[in-house]
């Protein structure tokens, strides 16, 4: 009997599975990469219609073009390119030089990673908690400015009523230089 030779000229199953497995996972990685990205860009996107909307607010203070804008909610057009199911109101509050732009229907994510961009030059001076389904309040001096004394020594912003320190700062008025933010 004649021996019978065997060329392999191909891949095995079992180099082709491997193959496989190795695509799934850098596809489930670079997806999960992908969302993430996204929501940075809505909060940037949020973050950037919040300026915009506040500068037109102050616009109109200053120059008393809106003479209806008294204290309490007006709504304000709706939607930004990174939620456009999200709703914006103007709150003017009484008796302060301060304004407040609401934003409903904004998904946590969102606002959570836009409390982390907020930084010391922005012109928002507070913010009320990210919780789903609440309104989110972005408050604003009537003039964009941060000319009142900040109680978290522009080292922060005011979150749910007390300071929430940018990184490097800490104390509860974000007075001290070192450590980690609260």
């Amino acid at each position: 009997m004649k021996e019978q030779k065997f060329s392999e000229t191909g891949r095995s199953l079992v180099e082709m599975l491997g193959t496989l497995a190795v695509m799934g996972v850098l596809s489930v990685i670079g997806m999960a990469g992908f969302k993430i990205a996204m929501i940075k860009h809505s909060a940037n996107d949020l973050l950037n219609e919040l300026n915009v909307r506040a500068s037109s607010i102050a616009t109109q203070i200053a120059t008393h073009s809106n003479p209806g804008f008294q204290p309490g909610m007006v709504g304000f057009n709706q939607g930004f390119s990174g939620c456009t199911e999200c709703q914006f109101y103007v709150q003017r509050i009484a008796g302060q030089n301060r304004f407040s732009i609401l934003v409903s229907n904004l998904p946590e994510n969102i606002c959570e990673q836009a409390l982390k961009i907020i930084g010391p030059t922005s012109m928002i001076r507070s913010v009320t908690p990210c919780t789903d389904g609440e309104p989110v309040g972005f408050v604003f001096n009537n003039d964009l400015s941060t000319k009142e004394k900040d109680p978290c020594n522009d080292h922060g912003i005011i979150l749910n009523g007390a300071c929430s320190c940018y990184k490097g700062f800490s104390g509860t008025d974000c007075s001290q230089g070192a450590g980690e933010s609260t």
